[in-house]
């Protein structure tokens, strides 16, 4: 009966799911998986995650489409160390069937109701509720990320039932990133198996007078929809080719403009262009108007509107060939977006035959006109000629297109001038644009390199932290320098790059040199993932003492990998056998999902001296697939008479949670939950029972807490735990002495006796206990000053002798202790508890020895203050912030920007820089 009862129990799982956080330890916005994901970027989580907790075993990978490396979890996981802010996709690897697929969504803060940057869902959701223009276009400015207006977007929108208005303020949101792209980690390498995408509607004249081009980086008023076309992207990190004439080593020449390095497939991505297009894009186009010239943007003439009705008529009916034959009439020359969708008719073969040389007018005209976008192909064309006047002329497209705010074109325009030795200028340019991922890895060669800058390897590899593999897809160029100047980080990640199939740059060899070189410099994502490649032994030849090694290495911040380094030293695989070393490490892991193995060495196994007072303990860690054998073990042990295994299993049976299903299926009904929960806690309660009769007083309190008992019954099994020297039962009588209860009598000598015999036994656990039992009196105590006579010093007492058991708790081991003290020394209210020197010197230990939060925002109204040390107002700075941790909220965040306020420039410089290290540490370990 009892065992088909347990085979039963095993049956009732959780439903399998994956819980992403965007902070360590299970804070911040958080996301909850039920079914795979391909794209965490689909729901607004891409390389976000720096904790989870995995119900059931689930695969997380670095890139989309379960790409790049993967790693599978089970359980909580509060810091995702060498995976951290970089998961593109996840998906479920077990047996067990999953819950209905859901689409899930990111808990939002109130900003981050933000629309889709690749399908403008929400747009689309708010035209088919009919919701008034202004209401939608007050949601679209609103935005903090940028709305897709790509060509493909745009025309949905049109079909959608878009107003001219509605498109205008699409078309009008500032461009934070190339048009059309998915984002800046999420780059995606072209498929030329996509469909062409349509050609947006032109635009919707209003006479009105000539507008000038607004300032740099505002949209130019112009009438109608000025449209911001797709662009070919050449970037200054772009592929490590061989450098032409005019382009050094590390800034490779652009792609051909055909090619598309960051964003969707824009105009023409699907071929490359023959010379005779690039010239006709280029020099054979006509010669390029002055900044002056092309400062005013010419308004549509009021006579164009009939031709663009009928253009737009045609292009909703998907009649290409007429808005073709429409759109090249000479009263459309002056209309911006008109020439932008000739240039992609042309371009693509739209409604006609391809015409290079018609493609390139158009788009010569659209940049004269002031489209950013236009004027940005234009330079690409003029580029790929390569002569002198070319490049020169192209140079003067990329900055009118960079002053229009276009970031790739000044990404672009850094390149060329750091290929003619113009360094300093190629740096201010890339610093101007620097949240863009190929901007960030050309910053990080100028400064590895101290080319154009001061050289500074801390900025080096801080520019490119977190960058993820993503970012390389636009070119290795920049990285590849930054990893010969020495940094560890372009090290790593071009070693990671190198051991992804998917990257077209597969390369074992170099992989491992690179990455050994940041192993190396103690950089312990890059040590545990080499670590783990020559220890699987799939991409290169397996390499045991090598795998140690860098495993070692990794551990020195990265706890994940106790688990394998207690494996390979139990089996003596890489090094010599060492069970010694193997429990060590599983102990530093917490088990580390070890705890069935490291139970057997405890229980005799491996030659191990036998301790089942360490070996039971260890199974109740034990991983999930090694449960059920745990359990098992802990039954055998409990059922042949040892006393710690009754109590262990007992417990075990009454804190375990009813089955949802029977082992059929079956879905179980409360009364069933209910009738099961009381079996197991019957059972639970007889193992018990036989604990206490071999004068086990761990298992007597336990029976106290889960039996009714009678209150003789339950003092005098606490009163035999006590005498056999158990100090929970100890605390159990105290407690009863002050409230009374158990047919005691109320009695403060009593309680205190008991407690001091508590914290005579040095149990770590019941000193901290004592300690805010002692604490939580005091400031109730506090209440009465002034009101019953003596409450002051009776408050003086109790603090005290919570200082003594949390100093107490910390020798013994409580490192949490310290921010305790820390605490109870900080009280400016009351001149005979406070005591600033020593709250200082605590909260520094609290730091020192633990994240400890609270003490850190202790330690910082210390030096804001200087209360018992200077007052350092970047330490206070510095501390504040990295209580709050990666993503704080704007919230938290206020107390952090007023200090920031106060602080010097070369104050902010010291700060930041002690923040970059810190974040590179992953909030771990953290100094100034």
């Amino acid at each position: 009966m009892f065992a088909t009862f347990e085979t039963t129990k095993a049956q009732g799982t959780n439903p399998p799911s994956l819980v992403l956080y965007s902070g360590l330890d299970y804070k911040g916005p958080k996301v909850t998986i039920v079914d795979d994901i391909a794209n965490l970027g689909s729901i607004q989580f891409d390389e976000t995650a720096t904790s989870l907790v995995a119900n059931g075993p689930w695969e997380v990978c670095l890139g989309i489409d379960y790409s790049v490396r993967c790693r599978t979890y089970t359980g909580p996981i509060p810091n995702l160390e060498s995976f951290q802010n970089r998961i593109s996709s996840v998906r479920y690897k077990g047996s067990e069937p999953r819950v209905p697929k859901v689409d899930p969504k990111p808990v939002a803060t109130p900003k981050q109701e933000e629309l889709s940057p690749t399908t403008n869902k929400d747009i689309h959701a708010l035209l088919r509720a009919k919701v008034p223009d202004s209401a939608i276009i007050a949601v679209i400015r609103s935005q903090e990320s940028p709305v897709d207006k790509s060509a493909t977007a745009i025309i949905e929108l049109v079909k959608a039932g878009a107003s001219e208005a509605v498109l205008q303020a699409v078309i009008g949101t500032n461009q934070k990133q190339n048009l059309g792209s998915k984002g800046p980690t999420q780059t995606a390498v072209p498929n030329p198996s996509e469909a062409k995408p349509e050609p947006r509607q032109v635009e919707q004249p209003v006479a009105q007078p000539t507008q000038p081009v607004s300032p740099v980086n505002q949209p130019p008023k112009v009438v109608g929809q000025q449209a911001p076309m797709a662009t070919n992207t050449p970037n200054p990190s772009g592929p490590a080719n061989p450098a032409p004439n005019n382009q050094p080593p590390g800034v490779p020449k652009p792609p051909p403009s055909g090619a598309v390095t960051a964003g969707a497939p824009p105009i023409g991505a699907q071929e490359a262009k023959s010379p005779a297009e690039t010239t006709a894009l280029g020099a054979a186009s006509p010669p390029m108007k002055t900044p002056a010239a092309s400062a005013q943007t010419p308004a549509v003439a009021p006579t164009a509107k009939a031709s663009i009705d009928r253009a737009n008529a045609a292009i909703r009916a998907e009649d290409y060939a007429t808005a073709r034959a429409i759109l090249i009439g000479p009263e459309l020359a002056q209309s911006v977006s008109a020439q932008v969708t000739l240039y992609q008719l042309f371009s693509e073969g739209i409604g006609g035959p391809k015409d290079a040389a018609a493609a390139a007018v158009a788009l010569r005209r659209a940049a004269e006109l002031g489209n950013p976008s236009a004027m940005f192909n234009v330079a690409v064309g003029l580029q790929e000629l390569g002569t002198a006047a070319s490049i020169a002329e192209a140079k003067g497209w990329y900055i009118q297109a960079a002053d229009k705010g276009m970031p790739q074109a000044r990404e672009q325009l850094g390149a060329l001038q750091w290929a003619e030795g113009n360094h300093a200028d190629a740096v201010e340019n890339w610093l101007r644009v620097a949240e863009l991922p190929a901007a960030r890895m050309c910053l990080s060669m100028a400064y590895a390199t101290g080319k154009g800058i001061a050289a500074d390897m801390l900025m080096a590899n801080y520019k490119i932290f977190n960058l993820g593999l993503n970012a390389l897809r636009q070119g290795t160029g920049c990285v590849s320098a930054a990893a010969a100047a020495g940094s560890a980080e372009a090290q790593f990640l071009l070693g990671e790059w190198h051991l992804t199939k998917e990257s077209g740059a597969f390369d074992p060899p170099k992989a491992i040199k690179l990455l050994t070189a940041a192993s190396d410099q103690r950089h312990a994502q890059a040590a545990a993932y080499l670590a783990a490649v020559l220890d699987e032994g799939t991409l290169v030849p397996r390499d045991a003492t090598g795998a140690y090694t860098h495993y070692l290495r990794a551990a020195e911040r990265n706890r994940d990998v106790y688990g394998r380094l207690g494996e390979m030293a139990l089996k003596g695989d890489g090094t010599e056998r060492n069970v010694a070393n193997a429990i060590s490490f599983w102990e530093k892991d917490q088990y580390g999902g070890h705890g069935y193995q490291l139970g057997l060495v405890y229980a005799g196994g491996e030659g191990w001296p036998r301790d089942l007072n360490k070996a039971i303990p260890a199974m109740l860690s034990a991983s999930k697939d090694d449960e059920p054998k745990a359990h098992a073990w802990l039954k055998a042990l409990a059922d042949g008479g040892n006393a710690s295994a009754q109590f262990t299993y007992g417990e075990m049976l009454i804190d375990d949670f009813a089955p949802e299903t029977d082992a059929s299926g079956r879905k179980l009904s409360s009364d069933e939950k209910e009738a099961w929960r009381k079996r197991s806690d019957a059972q639970g309660l007889a193992y018990l029972r036989l604990a206490v009769q071999q004068n086990l007083p761990a298992a007597m309190v336990a029976l106290v807490r889960h039996d009714n008992q009678t209150d003789a019954v339950e003092v005098r099994l606490l009163r035999e735990a006590a005498a056999l020297g158990d100090g929970w039962a100890m605390l159990q009588l105290a407690e009863r002495h002050m409230m009374g209860w158990s047919g005691l009598a109320k009695d403060k000598t009593a309680q205190r006796v008991w407690e001091e015999r508590a914290a005579g036994t040095g149990d770590r656990a019941i000193l901290a206990q004592l300690g805010s039992q002692y604490a939580l009196a005091g400031a109730l105590t506090s209440n009465y000053i002034g009101r019953e006579a003596g409450a002051e010093a009776q408050m003086n007492e109790l603090y005290q002798l919570a200082r003594r058991r949390y100093e107490a708790a910390f020798a013994a081991g409580d490192t949490y202790a310290a921010a305790n003290i820390a605490s109870l020394y900080d009280e400016p209210s009351y001149p005979t508890l406070d005591n600033p020197a020593l709250a200082f010197k605590w909260a520094q230990e609290a730091v020192k020895t633990d994240a400890n939060v609270i003490a850190m925002e202790q330690l910082s109204r210390h030096y804001e203050k200087g209360r018992g040390t200077s007052v350092d107002l970047v330490k206070a700075w510095f501390w504040r912030r990295v209580a709050l941790g990666p993503r704080p909220d704007s919230n938290a965040k206020k107390p952090v920007d007023a200090l920031w306020q106060k602080l010097s420039t070369s104050q902010r410089t010291t700060g930041e820089r002690a923040m970059m290290a810190c974040e590179m540490r992953s909030y771990r370990g953290c100094t100034i």
